[in-house]
């Protein structure tokens, strides 16, 4: 993506930053009160929202409950948890219990919540509406952690431990990181490592910076912002996720047909498709027709799933335009008969 376009954010005004994220925070704030809690538009407003499994150490914030309270009955700060987990997976399911009750014994009914019904509609609201999104998992675990990608376009801010695509993303003044990327052999001694961090950013950075506001604006934390949304945003994105299976992956499945398809004037598209076809064609599965066909199989000792065209190439054949709904519907047949007889037709180029 264009980085100098999203350099653009420098030149949003920091009253326009307050003003959006009081909106998204606010509109996660009226559904939390619909769940008869008390929270507040203006608190600092920490996410926690995703699978409950193990690794992911939804509760590693009660690991010292008595801190944590004092953390909130200092600062105006609540939190936001929502998440599922496996219904076989009972220490998942453990946790989330866990979160339900410290957060009653301690208190903290209208700081914190844990929401019902994770969906993808209550994750957005989550995502869009949370100032911090807090991902604590053990390293090094975690796969990606697209979720805080998705923050960041809504102006908020990453705090997480260096796993997923945090190492990349984190440039030290883009959001936080937890710890320093330490791996450890010993479950306990990591997680207790992680907490201490995790506590001492709150206290010393996180918390200190939201309540910077000289003139009623917290210009620190609008900096940080802009500079989370200028170097994470360029980067990350589904056209990069795509790109970047296509190279480090799908192209080494096709291996040494690259050539032949570039030699065809085939793009990457097509020479998968292309690997595809001559892998069927080894097995004797198929044969081709000839070069003036723009798509002609003739099934040998068919399997189920060589009975039907599986990819089309073509290179400047006029011939070659969008299949009608009957032609697709033939195609239908042709497979769901189990028909042993060739068929040609001309077929849609994509």
């Amino acid at each position: 993506m264009d980085e100098d376009l999203w350099s653009a954010v420098d030149a949003i005004p920091d009253e326009e930053w307050v003003a959006l994220r009081r909106t998204l925070r606010g509109r996660l704030v009226d559904y939390v009160r619909r769940q008869s809690r008390q929270f507040s538009t203006d608190a600092l407003t920490i996410g926690f929202a995703r699978r409950f499994a193990q690794y992911k150490r939804g509760n590693l914030l009660f690991r010292d409950p008595d801190r944590f309270r004092a953390l909130l009955e200092r600062y105006p700060v609540q939190l936001v948890f929502a998440g599922k987990a496996h219904p076989r997976d009972g220490v998942g399911q453990g946790i989330i219990a866990d979160v339900i009750r410290q957060s009653e014994r301690l208190g903290l009914r209208d700081r914190v919540v844990l929401l019902q019904d994770y969906d993808m509609a209550l994750g957005r609201l989550i995502t869009s509406g949370a100032d911090v999104w807090l991902n604590n998992p053990r390293r090094p675990h975690e796969a990606s952690g697209t979720s805080g990608q998705k923050v960041v376009l809504n102006g908020g801010l990453n705090l997480s431990v260096l796993d997923g695509w945090w190492p990349e993303g984190f440039d030290g003044t883009n959001g936080w990181a937890i710890g320093a990327g330490e791996e450890w052999a010993d479950e306990a001694a990591q997680d207790a490592h992680d907490a201490e961090a995790l506590y001492r950013l709150l206290e010393d950075e996180v918390l200190p910076e939201w309540m910077d506001r000289p003139d009623g604006v917290p210009r620190r934390w609008i900096a940080r912002i802009r500079r989370s949304v200028r170097t994470c945003a360029p980067k990350f994105s589904s056209h990069r996720m795509v790109h970047d299976y296509a190279e480090q992956f799908y192209a080494l499945a096709v291996g040494s047909r690259s050539a032949a398809a570039e030699a065809l004037g085939f793009g990457f598209q097509r020479r998968c498709a292309l690997g595809q076809l001559l892998r069927a064609q080894e097995r004797g599965a198929v044969r081709c027709a000839g070069p003036d066909a723009a798509v002609a199989l003739a099934p040998v000792e068919p399997q189920p799933e060589d009975t039907a065209p599986q990819a089309v190439l073509a290179s400047g054949d006029p011939r070659c335009a969008p299949a009608s709904r009957r032609q697709r519907a033939e195609v239908r047949g042709s497979r769901s008969s189990g028909s042993n007889t060739a068929y040609s037709r001309t077929p849609s180029c994509s």
